[in-house]
């Protein structure tokens, strides 16, 4: 379980995403289109079509 607190990062990807996808595809945008490490402990928010 993970909490959210004030002391992380939150990032927005604002296009928008067909969440039928894979965690591995999801986790893909990040790495790409968002230059970030999905593992580096920040918060990433993906909105659906």
């Amino acid at each position: 379980m993970f909490s959210l607190n004030d002391s992380m990062r939150y990032l927005l990807y604002n296009r928008p995403t067909d969440m039928r996808k894979s965690f591995h595809t999801l986790s893909g945008i990040i790495t790409d289109a968002m230059g970030q490490d999905p593992c580096n402990g920040n918060v990433y928010n993906v909105s659906s079509k």
